[in-house]
């Protein structure tokens, strides 16, 4: 018979060796079940990829009565508040196929005499392009100041048990890494919360810019513009996908893509040149004091937030962390699919929109 006490204490070796063991697989088990949430984003919670262009701005050296006289009766925004202070007014122009927001009369003599926001009531690529070519017939004289591409990833529809666009934008967040691009911060509504609580209204994740002339990059959820609340956002049962928005500056625009007036953009959108090496979805290899792939992001973000690829990388440069942290970054290769899709239907978009008239 074994002695209890030589039982007990084989007992307890056995354990130890099994918990070691554990905790040696435990790595490779946290990188399985991130590896089979990524592959299951498209086609299990992301159901159609969307790209298309939403707001185009441009300055003009029309003036009001200049306005005026091309659109033909103008009424004026009288809850306009200029946050940048840089135009007095705001005036709107509805047309069938889209809208106009005209600012004038600008604040400093640098500025042009009037600068336009153009909201397309269409988002196809050859209808977009036909309402474009409407504008360029009542105003032929714009200098393109920055465009809007989108990427819509449409979500199914959710259930009681999951929301598939929560759940995309925390994946698209946790992985989704701006290369050129720092400071970064979740914009959440009141309701917004990392715990348990239920997230009742659309969320948004934003790359800060120092210049209102600079690009932006913005990932939010949202629904349809018909589906908007009071507030401008959306209550999250009325969401149905993730967009990823970059904002392209006039500087970009001209020097990058090639596009300086309306006529430019006619030719071509040049939507997958722009946001090509945009983003990438990243993780950290080899440095022993960074979190690897299913670890959880605890440096938070100047709203307090934590979980982003992109501020850990931030923090952990600016601490030292380790050396040229930048040759611990590499891409996860179970985004492939997802990459490839977007390059493929950015391409679309271009080739469908150089063909149409």
């Amino acid at each position: 018979m074994i002695p209890y006490t030589y039982a007990k204490n084989g007992y307890r070796m056995v354990k130890r060796k099994k918990i070691e063991e554990l905790r040696r697989k435990l790595p490779q088990l946290k990188r399985r079940v991130a590896e089979s949430q990524i592959s299951s984003l498209v086609g299990g919670w992301i159901r159609a990829i969307e790209p298309k262009l939403h707001v185009l701005r441009f300055s003009s050296s029309y003036r009001y009565d200049d306005l005026k006289e091309r659109l033909g009766r103008l009424k004026k925004d009288v809850d306009y508040i200029s946050e940048e202070k840089r135009y007095k007014d705001r005036y709107i122009r509805n047309f069938k196929h889209f809208s106009l927001y005209c600012l004038i009369n600008p604040t400093e003599k640098y500025l042009p005499n009037s600068y336009i926001e153009f909201h397309p009531k269409t988002s196809r690529p050859s209808d977009y392009k036909k309402v474009v070519n409407e504008l360029k017939e009542k105003l032929p004289d714009l200098t393109i100041s920055k465009i809007e591409y989108a990427i819509d990833l449409i979500c199914y529809p959710q259930d009681s048990s999951c929301n598939p666009v929560q759940y995309v934008f925390d994946m698209l967040r946790y992985y989704i890494y701006f290369p050129y691009k720092r400071n970064a911060k979740t914009l959440p509504d009141d309701t917004f919360s990392l715990s348990n609580e239920p997230i009742n209204i659309s969320r948004s994740f934003k790359l800060e810019t120092e210049e209102p002339e600079d690009d932006e990059v913005k990932i939010y959820e949202r629904g349809t513009d018909e589906s908007k609340n009071e507030s401008g956002g959306w209550d999250i049962e009325d969401a149905d996908r993730v967009r990823i928005e970059y904002t392209c500056c006039r500087k970009n625009l001209k020097n990058k893509l090639g596009l300086d007036t309306i006529e430019d953009l006619l030719e071509c959108s040049m939507f997958s040149e722009a946001v090509e090496n945009l983003f990438r979805f990243v993780e950290f290899k080899h440095g022993t004091h960074l979190p690897k792939l299913g670890d959880p992001y605890t440096v938070e973000d100047e709203s307090g937030y934590a979980g982003t690829f992109h501020y850990e990388f931030k923090h952990a440069k600016e601490q030292g962390v380790v050396k040229n942290i930048a040759q611990n970054v590499f891409d996860v290769p179970h985004f492939e699919p997802l990459m490839d899709t977007i390059a493929s239907k950015t391409d679309e978009f271009d080739s469908e929109w150089v063909v149409s008239h």
